[in-house]
């Protein structure tokens, strides 16, 4: 459930649980093989969204400074981090 809602985000687990419980009663509803076809369902979400639900949502839609901030230390290499952070 953690996977499925996002990582390091406190909201992940809650929205990933209910997704889950959505989805497994929706599921069980119309087969008997309800738990193969939620695996493969629970598979694809995680592959398509590799942050998390809440990842992807906050990553596409969340506040413009987050997402400057992350493209900022992408371009940034890791050794002028390091520098940055010891203060040299």
């Amino acid at each position: 459930m953690v996977l499925l809602g996002g990582l390091q985000t406190l909201t992940g687990p809650i929205v990933g649980a209910a997704v889950f419980t959505w989805l497994q009663d929706t599921v069980a509803r119309q087969t008997d093989y309800w738990q193969a076809l939620l695996g493969f369902a629970i598979l694809l979400l995680v592959i398509a969204f590799p942050q998390g639900i809440v990842g992807f949502i906050r990553d596409r839609f969340g506040d413009e400074t987050h997402a400057k901030d992350n493209a900022e230390k992408a371009a940034t290499p890791a050794s002028q981090r390091t520098a940055i952070k010891e203060g040299l």
